[in-house]
């Protein structure tokens, strides 16, 4: 069950920024501001997957020491 919110989060930022690269190489005219935008926009992506994968590592750690107290 505690895993559900991360997703929830990780899953909303994902949209966000998916959408705002949708929006960059939609709205700008240059190749150049197009390319830097979406590796950019890229690079949260990853980001935001490799922060959401983390999370959940140690919300196991974290079940792994709570049973070990007792």
């Amino acid at each position: 069950m505690k895993y559900i919110a991360p997703a929830i989060f990780g899953f909303i930022g994902f949209i966000i920024i998916g959408g705002y690269f949708l929006l960059i190489t939609f709205a700008f005219e240059t190749i150049l501001a197009k390319i830097i935008g979406g590796i950019i926009a890229l690079a949260i992506l990853i980001s935001i997957i490799f922060v959401y994968i983390q999370r959940i590592n140690e919300m196991k750690e974290e079940e792994k020491n709570d049973y070990s107290q007792y």
